[in-house]
């Protein structure tokens, strides 16, 4: 089994599903609060630039995550959100099909083993990404999109 927590991207990426809590942001929106991840704020606008659509699977209350996420300035980059207190293998799998998209071109990227292996259940073919092994949302990029290369990617290539 490889350490790099990307060894699971294997086919083109059209979709990535993050989880809010400990993945997107740092922190609990519903407890402690929550720390903007820059990087993170910044691959959503690249990937969305590059045509690669972003969404969200998290177990949250939906007006105070919208509204976390407004006030970040990228809420509008987001398709079809599912922001509840349910489980996320099935809101992935539903997502997927309303988007009209097959599960082996979606990434999800959540810091919970047990909500991986959910997702997975309901979408055998999903690749699914450890956030919390870390995150290195320069390489997302890098390893995600087929086209030509940005400064982002040049620069991740460089440090590899």
């Amino acid at each position: 089994m490889s350490n790099d927590p990307f060894s699971a991207i294997k086919a083109q990426v059209k979709l990535v599903v993050w989880d809010l809590d400990e993945t997107f942001w740092g922190g609990t929106l519903s407890e402690e609060g929550i720390q903007p991840i820059a990087e993170n704020i910044a691959i959503i606008r690249e990937l969305v630039d590059r045509g690669i659509m972003c969404s969200i699977c998290s177990k949250n209350d939906f007006a105070p995550a919208q509204a976390a996420l407004e006030k970040l300035g990228i809420w509008e980059l987001f398709v079809f959100p599912h922001i509840a207190w349910s489980p996320k293998g099935q809101a992935i799998a539903q997502m997927i099909d309303e988007m009209g998209l097959r599960d082996e071109n979606v990434l999800f990227l959540d810091d919970n083993h047990l909500n991986l292996e959910e997702a997975v259940f309901f979408s055998p073919r999903l690749m699914t990404v450890d956030a919390s092994k870390g995150l290195s949302p320069v390489c997302l990029i890098c390893r995600s999109s087929r086209e030509r290369p940005t400064r982002s990617t040049r620069a991740c290539s460089n440090t590899r």
